[in-house]
């Protein structure tokens, strides 16, 4: 863990930052994959096996989340234990 507790906080909301982001990215390739989906039911959709487009948004929401989890659960600790200097 880092020791200077700004450093830490500034860490996590760039981990913040990042995972909106990506999340915003993921939801620009959702929309994408749903009128993807819509144009090409036949090959991707609910009934067939859904293509590269759908997973990757997929993936990429899931990314984005546990990116803003680290940097909310990293800015968390930074406030609830900070360096041993900090206290004394």
């Amino acid at each position: 863990m880092h020791s200077d507790t700004r450093q830490t906080m500034a860490l996590g909301a760039a981990l913040i930052t990042v995972g909106a982001v990506l999340a915003a990215a993921a939801i620009a390739g959702g929309l994408a994959a749903i009128s993807h989906m819509a144009d090409a039911a036949t090959l991707c959709g609910p009934e067939t096996n859904h293509c590269i487009l759908c997973v990757v948004s997929a993936a990429s929401l899931l990314a984005s989340l546990g990116v803003v989890g680290a940097g909310v659960m990293l800015r968390r600790s930074a406030r609830l234990n900070p360096p041993a200097a900090a206290r004394a």
